[in-house]
């Protein structure tokens, strides 16, 4: 390091299956490394911003972090698990607006000849 820089500082703020949270501080471009798997689905970003993961020893994950002070998510967000959700949103209104329709018809109907 530079004799007039500060070492860089990160800090774990949560840390959950889905989600990894950071807070960094550095005075230069500095590389994140996080020793958890690399797999598809997981989408990084630095202060909100999506960033690029890097395949990090070809198992783990690591991101860019440009100098000053940032936060740093890891998010695990694959296309399945999202494709599913909104799958699941749409089968509920359409279960929802097909039962509202037959008891509105059965309610509302006029009694038939036997």
């Amino acid at each position: 390091t530079h004799p007039f820089t500060t070492p860089p500082s990160i800090s774990l703020v949560s840390y959950f299956p889905n989600t990894v949270s950071f807070e960094t501080s550095t005075d230069e471009e500095s590389i994140l490394f996080l020793s958890d798997t690399y797999a598809p689905g997981w989408i990084a970003y630095v202060d909100g911003v999506p960033t690029q993961i890097l395949r990090a020893q070809y198992a783990f994950r690591a991101v860019v972090v440009p100098k000053g002070n940032h936060t740093i998510v890891f998010s695990y967000e694959p296309l399945s698990f999202t494709l599913g959700k909104w799958i699941s949103i749409a089968s509920l209104f359409a279960v929802l607006a097909i039962s509202t329709y037959v008891i509105s018809k059965k309610k509302y109907s006029h009694p038939t000849l036997r």
